[in-house]
């Protein structure tokens, strides 16, 4: 990855890290162990590829990682990144992201097309306040459901029960409690 990462057009690559928390970094069966010589830049300057058996200058690469919990990972890997912490949406923005899915779901499946631009807001409500992740998995049983009841419009009776069950006490993927 790092030898195709400096090997495109671009004199400064970005590569993403998503969700770092799941490895255990600076073990030796994680991985990643590399990890921390290509973050800093003096030993990144001097980076030899496994692969390609050829010392590199990785110190181009832009790092991003993301993480759902940072309390379990390697101090010496969070030191290297500057953290930001996203919070869990609000109500009010919550609505905002379900609106985006939906769209997106619209977007992506031509099924999905035959319905309303807009959901009802009963149906808003039993979605809001749900990952990401559950809000499109919601939504595509929904509408699953609505098809198998011949409608192309959703009622609340739609959204899976088990969706709604303990949402608030659930931990939220990709944000902060």
């Amino acid at each position: 990855a790092v030898w195709d990462a400096l090997q495109g057009p671009y004199m400064s690559p970005v590569v993403l890290l998503d969700e770092i928390d799941k490895r255990s970094v600076g073990t030796r069966d994680s991985g990643l162990a590399f990890l921390l010589a290509l973050l800093e830049p003096s030993t990144a300057s001097r980076f030899e590829d496994a692969c390609v058996g050829l010392p590199l200058d990785a110190s181009w690469i832009n790092w991003i990682a993301t993480s759902n919990d940072v309390t379990e990972m390697d101090a010496a890997v969070i030191s290297r990144f500057k953290v930001f912490t996203v919070d869990e949406p609000s109500d009010g923005e919550s609505f905002a992201v379900l609106a985006s899915i939906y769209a997106a779901l619209q977007k992506r499946e031509a099924w999905a097309r035959a319905f309303p631009h807009s959901l009802p807001h009963g149906v808003a409500l039993r979605l809001v306040g749900l990952s990401a992740r559950e809000m499109w998995q919601a939504l595509e049983e929904a509408c699953a459901t609505a098809v198998a009841h011949g409608r192309r419009h959703l009622f609340e009776a739609d959204v899976p029960a088990r969706s709604t069950e303990n949402r608030r006490h659930a931990r939220r993927i990709g944000f902060i409690a």
